[in-house]
């Protein structure tokens, strides 16, 4: 294997291309970030786990631990587990 990582990157991408490959994801509204944050702190997600806004902004908590959160959401936010 190359030690440039973009050329790994870029087999890894036309291999799951060709083979069909997909990630599995567990997602959750935006809304359920601090339990989200929960299951990811007590090791229960045991995949890519994706928060999705939707609704009205003013609904979103603010994240335990987090100063200030950002003014906007993003559009996704991802944990890795």
């Amino acid at each position: 294997m190359s030690g440039d990582g973009s050329l790994a990157m870029r087999d890894t991408l036309e291999f799951s291309a060709l083979r069909d490959v997909s990630p599995e994801i567990e997602t959750y509204p935006l809304t359920a970030v601090n339990d989200v944050y929960d299951r990811l702190l007590e090791n229960e997600a045991r995949l890519r786990v994706v928060l999705e806004p939707g609704g009205d902004c003013d609904d979103i908590p603010t994240l335990r631990g987090v100063v200030s959160p950002p003014a906007l959401p993003p559009e996704r936010v991802y944990f890795r587990t």
